[in-house]
């Protein structure tokens, strides 16, 4: 799920990976960028035949293929799962 908001001098954008439900493994993130930036990334999008999200998931991903986490990292993301779960199972 993608939420524009507009604001006078950029555009928000919301990247929700989970498009039904809250997922502890999933990072949501809020970007602000010109709006010249976003009316090329999603021309290239709709060029592609690809959702606006998709297209810029493919290019974090294909940014950060070659990153290589350490064994800490892994630890470190597994902690804050574990946190986002246990702080879902408190609001239900």
């Amino acid at each position: 799920m993608i939420f524009l908001l507009i604001k006078a001098m950029s555009t928000c954008i919301c990247i929700d990976m989970s498009p039904h439900q809250e997922s502890p493994h999933v990072f949501k993130m809020l970007i602000r960028i010109p709006r010249t930036l976003h009316k090329k990334l999603h021309k290239r999008a709709v060029e592609r035949k690809m959702r606006f999200r998709d297209f810029i998931l493919e290019i974090f991903i294909r940014e950060t293929i070659n990153i290589e986490l350490t064994e800490e990292e892994y630890e470190e993301i597994a902690k804050a799962i574990r946190e986002a779960e246990q702080k879902s199972k408190k609001n239900c």
